[in-house]
């Protein structure tokens, strides 16, 4: 059985802990052939930096952000990064399709857009822009100049695909609160605490009150893991809900522990480097990724793997949705739920 475990560059690429970084890393740029073809043998994201030759932008963006080393590092690391001109005359295979740029050939500063730009942003040309693709060749536009600070959460972002479980102003406001805390602030909505128990302890609160259980499983260097330590379960209203109403347990993907659970003994089997826990292969084969949130009923039966970055009020809702058992009610019951839930996170 192949087990795949997905994680992602544990690079420190914050500015502020990368000031002193006199490393000369550089950025390896493809051509976007180049980057289909590695990414149908090695799954990961492309990145395309969409530029035209008279962007002032654009050249401040490759002077600044793109030639930050700690950015490089992170994006060769977890990306196919490609640079398209949006303006050349290539001819472009990209999706079964010829992509030209089938405007006049002219001697003007700005020249007609290529057709493949018009396709990645989605008719609207602005420059710069980054385009990342998935593996199903989804493709998301994002465009405007971002300084180091800025980049730095948006590809963390794609390169965790959190952009499959949180929409990126609340990522972006939650990546903040983790990794450059105001100095001297206070956030009241990160004043909560869950009651983590260990699997050893669990038997035994568990014959006195049996309760669901949400069990979340983790790597320290992966982001999303991070920040949900820091944020979503920091919240007083997730805090609350959870410690009210479930057991609440965590796993190190690459724990070492030997633990009783679900009547099964579960080690790690070590057959590999950052080889997974035995029980995170049980509950998420055959591709693992981290952070994942498992809920399990009173009878340790699996109700739901939240996989990837869970927003605190994306745990609300899954948490006040199992609590109540509406699982149970059909394929329409989610829907109906989201549509009336009114969230107690400000």
């Amino acid at each position: 059985m192949r087990i795949l475990l997905v994680l992602f560059s544990s690079v420190i690429i914050s500015l502020q802990l990368n000031a002193q970084n006199n490393s000369e890393e550089s950025i390896k740029w493809l051509d976007i052939n180049e980057a289909i073809e590695l990414q149908k043998t090695q799954p990961k994201l492309i990145l395309i930096d969409m530029y035209t030759d008279w962007c002032g932008w654009c050249k401040k963006m490759d002077a600044t952000s793109f030639s930050h080393p700690g950015i490089a590092m992170y994006i060769n690391k977890n990306f196919y990064p490609v640079k398209f001109d949006c303006e050349s005359r290539d001819t472009v295979f990209y999706k079964d399709s010829t992509f030209i740029n089938s405007g006049p050939i002219t001697t003007d500063r700005r020249k007609p857009p290529h057709d493949l730009a018009k396709y990645l942003l989605n008719g609207r040309l602005s420059y710069p822009s980054l385009v990342f693709i998935d593996e199903e060749f989804n493709h998301y536009p994002v465009a405007g100049f971002r300084d180091v600070p800025q980049i730095e959460p948006l590809l963390v972002y794609f390169a965790e695909k959190a952009f499959k479980t949180a929409n990126y102003q609340e990522y972006e406001e939650n990546f903040i609160k983790t990794f450059r805390p105001v100095r001297d602030s206070v956030y009241p909505e990160l004043q909560g605490k869950v009651e983590w128990i260990s699997f050893d302890d669990l038997q035994s609160v568990f014959e006195k009150e049996p309760r669901k259980i949400l069990l979340h499983i983790y790597h320290y260097q992966t982001r999303g893991s991070q920040m949900m330590t820091a944020t979503s379960f920091t919240n007083p209203v997730i805090a609350d809900f959870i410690n009210e109403n479930y057991y609440a347990l965590r796993l190190d993907v690459l724990s070492q522990d030997s633990i009783s659970f679900l009547g099964r003994d579960f080690g790690n089997q070590n057959l590999s480097q950052s080889y997974p826990h035995d029980l995170a292969i049980a509950l998420l084969q055959p591709t693992i990724s981290m952070p994942a949130t498992i809920f399990l009923d009173e009878s340790f039966t699996l109700i739901y793997a939240l996989r990837g970055y869970a927003t605190p009020k994306l745990l609300e809702l899954y948490l006040a949705f199992i609590n109540k058992n509406l699982y149970k009610n059909g394929n329409n019951a989610w829907v109906e739920f989201v549509n009336s839930f009114s969230s107690k996170i400000q």
